[in-house]
């Protein structure tokens, strides 16, 4: 009989429209005109790579999202590229969350390829807190991950740090320090247990004054730190610099942040004395493996357009409408850094 297929058609549309909707945990808050509200990973599996997060870094699913076409709009990838996108948030924290992004076709793509410290291009690290920085150094070594150095003590300026760097299989970095001193709140930063929600982003420049002009300048922001340093006498280091070189040449640092009070969420531009590496410039504005976005949330976007075309700096993408879970409607625009770091603005339309 025909009947049957009949009926069972309209079941499967109403089955396939329905588990294709992003699923997301109710009322999630967010802040506006601070750190940034988002990092973006771009993973070869976000279903796999998400259980590091949720295990190692005791994080927690909040979004899920395999049917948006957001993100075709906005990187403009074509429109039958499939695409997973996971959202994840470290205790109950707003902002500074972390999405795993994998998209059709990019497995084997990375934006900062064997890429080492003095690397230029795109973002280098992301800045966690951990309790116990060589427990959490060796849970990730068992799941594949590398690091420029064991685990290393150091003082810079008024803190007292056990610090490790660690690369990811997808070439992600994550820099992941033990603070012993001066205290801080760990409950508040979420690091009492796993890994901490990120706090800052690092990029590493060859052209140290035009960065600094660029966030200082053209996007307003604050200087939250900035200072230079060297590695005392042996010179080991986190970032696997020669010892030799450690203790001599000058690494120069300026941290900025969106809000003049508060430094979390901050994007860091680094420069380091007499180390020329490679340069990933022209892949770090591709969705490719990697750190590849931070996203803030903005109330103005319309003036922070112009104030970006009235400095005559240039827009990676324009303000458009995208739809993105959790935020529902939103304007958004994107820009390059001078060493093509990828920052995408947006503003809440509706939800």
């Amino acid at each position: 009989m025909i009947l049957p297929k009949i009926t069972l058609l309209p079941f499967f549309l109403i089955f396939f429209v329905s588990s294709s909707i992003a699923k997301c945990i109710k009322e999630i808050q967010t802040v506006s005109d601070s750190g940034f509200q988002e990092v973006v990973i771009i993973v070869g599996d976000a279903d796999k790579e998400k259980e590091t997060w949720i295990n190692i870094g005791k994080y927690e699913e909040i979004c899920l999202d395999k049917s948006s076409h957001s993100l075709h709009k906005l990187w403009n990838l074509k429109e039958d590229v499939r695409i997973n996108e996971i959202l994840l948030r470290k205790g109950n924290i707003n902002r500074s969350f972390i999405r795993l992004v994998s998209i059709e076709g990019n497995e084997n793509k990375q934006l900062r390829s064997s890429g080492m410290p003095w690397d230029y291009g795109g973002y280098f690290d992301l800045y966690h807190y951990v309790d116990d920085v060589d427990k959490i150094f060796n849970e990730l070594k068992t799941r594949g991950w590398q690091a420029y150095n064991d685990p290393i003590e150091y003082e810079l300026q008024i803190f007292k740090i056990k610090e490790v760097i660690m690369r990811g299989p997808n070439g992600e970095v994550l820099c992941l320090m033990e603070r012993k001193a001066p205290a801080y709140d760990k409950k508040y930063a979420g690091s009492e247990i796993g890994i901490s929600w990120p706090f800052n982003i690092v990029t590493v420049v060859s052209d140290y004054e035009s960065n600094i002009n660029f966030f200082k300048n053209i996007l307003g922001w604050h200087v939250y730190l900035n200072g230079e340093s060297s590695y005392p006498d042996p010179g080991y280091n986190p970032s696997g610099i020669p010892a030799n070189l450690a203790q001599t040449l000058k690494q120069h640092f300026t941290r900025f942040s969106q809000s003049k009070d508060d430094g979390a969420g901050s994007i860091q531009v680094l420069k380091n004395d007499g180390l020329d590496g490679r340069d990933f410039s022209n892949n770090s504005n591709k969705p490719l493996l990697g750190l590849y976005a931070t996203r803030y949330k903005v109330t103005q976007i319309d003036q922070l357009l112009k104030r970006i075309i009235d400095n005559k700096y240039s827009i990676e993408s324009r303000v458009q409408d995208v739809n993105l879970s959790p935020y529902g409607l939103i304007k958004t625009l994107s820009v390059l850094t001078p060493s093509n770091a990828r920052i995408e603005f947006f503003e809440v339309i509706s939800d």
